[in-house]
């Protein structure tokens, strides 16, 4: 299945256990936001302050959030940055969920392919912009200096 929209990126097929339908709106309200360029700390403080938002939202809205201050040192995409933990969660939810809930660190295995995804997204466009100021023959040789 193709997902054209975040909201299939959110939840797996099958999966809803571990992102709940409000956790889905809330981060598709950050999502907006990143999008239009705007603040997300409104947001964000309203999920990491609700007290039934799952532990996936939370950790997504903080990626999101935190990506702020590192965004304008490292000049990343915050976009970047909201679909690496999108993208990060879902493909850990993806390759662990089992319905029959019988994996409970599947939870815990999404939340940190949120943060692995959204830092690992915004340090790569740094990384990449680096890798641009300098010949690709010696990027890629592997010799010593």
């Amino acid at each position: 299945m193709r997902h054209r929209r975040s909201r299939g990126h959110l939840r797996p097929e099958g999966d809803e256990q571990h992102v709940r339908d409000r956790d889905i709106q809330e981060l598709g309200d950050i999502g907006s936001l990143v999008f239009r360029e705007v603040p997300t700390t409104d947001q964000t403080t309203k999920i990491v302050n609700r007290p039934d938002a799952g532990p996936l939202a939370v950790a997504i809205a903080r990626a999101v959030e935190e990506s702020e201050g590192f965004s304008a040192r490292w000049h990343s995409d915050r976009r970047a940055v909201l679909l690496g933990a999108v993208l990060g969660a879902y493909l850990s939810l993806s390759a662990l969920s089992d319905p029959s809930g019988s994996h409970p660190d599947v939870l815990l295995a999404a939340t940190s392919g949120a943060v692995a995804g959204a830092l690992g997204a915004s340090a790569s466009a740094f990384v990449l912009r680096n890798i641009e100021q300098i010949p690709p023959d010696d990027y890629l040789a592997m010799g010593d200096g």
